[in-house]
């Protein structure tokens, strides 16, 4: 199996093109459709006459501690004269004890905004009136809330059929998954292109056995396609800070087992056609029709046709977004996770062994 595993990491070190495609286009489409998101709406700050410098950059470092808000200040006559003129902008004048927000005709985002800097108003107010060493206060009460003696769970019944989406987490994990899908199943290809040229029939009549065969091609595809994603997630969480949620150990079984399913889904058409020119067909329109069914382009929480929810229960991409967006959004833990991942774990049983099946049979 090792000798094999050589092989096909000596081919892909010759020609990495298609690899590097997949991955250059993950970054690409994630990018270019969360892209609006990775940048921070920039807001203008007016303080008020009664703010010392020091109050001001106090105020600065508080607001900017928002993921969503970018705070600087600004020259005001520019900005009130921009303000009037476009259809969207914001801006917010700083008192001691009150905030004012400024918003152009058309912008959407006020209310937003209004509602995240009134909680940090009223947050360090109550902190200035509980005592008079306020820095210290709030490193406690940051100290003591990374390990709170309660949680509470709220639930709001009227709320049961909205859900959780962030375009730069769904983009993410869609797109990551999607690309890896063509670059697992066309490294699967290579064992009907071993075959082919009489690689397959020169093993198997020597001394190694056919589960070497299967096995260095099968793990190399894993590695491959594992190794894709979990580059492409941390280039994301690193450089873009993009939040994956804490329980990575829960990330990375839910890649591995989605890997493995794709590699078995990958073996199962490789068992259904009889060329690699067959399989180059179809495995385009197997990633891109499970990528639209299993929610990869859009959530699978919008979609409301039950024909098309139904064929979506018949996708391993399903349920590896459903355990990715549990852990990012709800913070699942193993227990929660064990429904989706269970499931991907049939799927590889059962493409594996169907996989093989149809494979021997035609030798």
């Amino acid at each position: 199996m090792l000798s094999i595993l050589k092989a096909q990491w000596i081919q892909l070190r010759r020609n990495p093109v298609a690899v590097l495609i997949m991955t250059g286009l993950t970054i690409m489409m994630t990018l270019i459709i969360g892209g609006q998101t990775f940048d921070r709406i920039s807001v203008s700050v007016l303080p008020a006459e009664e703010l010392s410098s020091a109050e001001v950059e106090q105020w600065l470092e508080l607001l900017n501690e928002s993921e969503l808000f970018s705070f600087t200040t600004v020259e005001e006559t520019a900005v009130l004269e921009r303000l009037r003129s476009s259809q969207s902008g914001l801006a917010v004048r700083l008192h001691p004890a009150d905030f004012t927000v400024l918003a152009a005709a058309g912008e959407v985002e006020a209310e937003r905004l209004h509602a995240y800097i009134g909680g940090v108003y009223r947050q360090e107010l109550a902190l200035r009136d509980a005592a008079g060493d306020v820095a210290a206060l709030r490193s406690e009460v940051a100290e003591r809330l990374q390990t709170p003696a309660l949680r509470v769970r709220a639930a709001d019944p009227a709320a049961e059929a909205s859900f959780e989406y962030d375009a730069r987490k769904h983009t993410l994990i869609g797109m990551g998954l999607f690309f890896a899908t063509f670059t697992i199943m066309f490294s699967v290809g290579n064992l009907l292109e071993d075959r082919r040229l009489g690689v397959w029939d020169r093993v198997i009549q020597s001394a190694t056995p056919r589960s070497a065969m299967y096995g260095g091609h099968l793990v190399f595809s894993f590695l491959l396609g594992l190794t894709q994603i979990v580059l492409v997630f941390l280039l994301f969480s690193v450089v873009f800070g993009v939040d994956l949620g804490r329980n990575w150990a829960g990330v990375m079984v839910t890649i591995s087992l989605f890997t493995l399913a794709i590699v078995a889904l990958g073996l199962f058409l490789a068992g259904l056609v009889s060329s690699v020119q067959q399989l180059n067909i179809v495995i385009p329109i197997v990633a891109v029709s499970s990528a639209m069914l299993g929610g990869a382009y859009w959530p699978i929480e919008i979609v409301s046709n039950q024909v098309l929810l139904t064929l979506s229960r018949f996708v391993p991409i399903r349920y590896a977004l459903d355990a990715l967006k549990g852990i990012m959004y709800y913070d699942y833990g193993w227990r929660q996770l064990a429904g989706p991942l269970g499931v991907l774990a049939v799927f590889i049983v059962v493409f594996m062994a169907l996989g093989v099946v149809l494979i021997d049979r035609r030798r």
